[in-house]
């Protein structure tokens, strides 16, 4: 893929609010994104980027310089004692 279109969207599908900071996006090669500190509400959303950019309260960026996710590859999101709190794996 590229890097620069590459983006990994979270959609909140429990109800009330998640805070996300020190949580874990990490890919099969040990490539690990740690979330700051954010609050993810009821249906909200957070899109992150593998590229550059600036941080907004809706994206934010992991600043690689190659592609992160390749095909075949698991996201896992792991809460912050490092149980894993969901899974998808890359088409």
């Amino acid at each position: 893929g590229s890097v620069a279109d590459e983006k990994v969207t979270l959609i909140r599908q429990g109800t009330g609010e998640l805070a996300l900071s020190d949580w874990k996006l990490e890919d099969s090669d040990g490539n690990v994104f740690i979330f700051p500190d954010l609050t993810l509400y009821e249906n909200g959303a957070i899109i992150v980027h593998s590229g550059a950019g600036i941080n907004t309260v809706i994206d934010l960026y992991w600043n690689e310089n190659q592609s992160v996710w390749q095909e075949g590859e698991t996201a896992t999101l792991k809460d912050p004692t490092g149980k894993t709190q969901a899974t998808y794996k890359i088409p």
